[in-house]
């Protein structure tokens, strides 16, 4: 699986764990719906700047079907940009929307740090729409989260891929005490 798609398998998840929420669910959803595309805009262009074109072009379907709210035509007008490959002008309105402006390309050792550190806060994304639902967790969700985290966890190096590897393990044993705790540990580890 391509890590744009599964980006999108978070969304996926995040929306069907906040669905089961009401009053201010729609909002802290809506907000976090925004906060997703704008992690998608942001891997695009990370993708794109790492060479990895084919691997960023899902990033404006996604954006395109994900769109809701004030800024839906913004979104929008995004994700034609990305369509065109104008990467500054993606750069550009990501920034306008609300994104931290993305620094030039660093060393390609600092590149990918920073990108298993992406993967890692993914990852930590997910199991944090578990930790923190206050309804009951089906095990199709909870097996996609620890899906997710498993897949993010690849490029991560063999211990904290068995960190990450226990955390998915507690997720679907649906142990929600272990998996706060060892999110806790990585969460502070990793600087979100």
């Amino acid at each position: 699986m391509k890590k744009s798609g599964t980006l999108v398998l978070l969304l996926l998840i995040l929306l069907t764990v906040t669905a089961c929420s009401g009053g201010n669910a729609q909002k802290e959803s809506e907000d976090k719906n925004r906060l997703s595309l704008l992690k998608e805009a942001e891997l695009y262009i990370r993708m794109v700047e790492l060479g990895k074109e084919d691997e960023a072009n899902s990033s404006s379907e996604f954006i395109r079907k994900m769109a809701d709210g004030e800024d839906k035509e913004k979104f929008i007008e995004l994700a034609d940009l990305m369509d065109q490959g104008k990467v500054e002008e993606v750069k550009a309105m990501y920034v306008e929307l609300g994104g931290e402006e993305i620094p030039a390309r660093p060393s390609s050792s600092q590149t990918e740090n920073t990108e298993n550190k992406n993967f890692a806060i993914i990852s930590l994304d997910a199991a944090q729409l578990y930790i923190e639902s206050d309804t009951l967790t089906s095990k199709e969700n909870r097996n996609d989260i620890a899906d997710l985290i498993n897949k993010n966890s690849l490029s991560l190096t063999d211990e904290e891929q068995k960190d990450f590897r226990e955390l998915a393990g507690y997720i679907q044993k649906d142990d929600k005490e272990k998996a706060k705790e060892l999110f806790q540990e990585l969460n502070d580890k990793y600087g979100r």
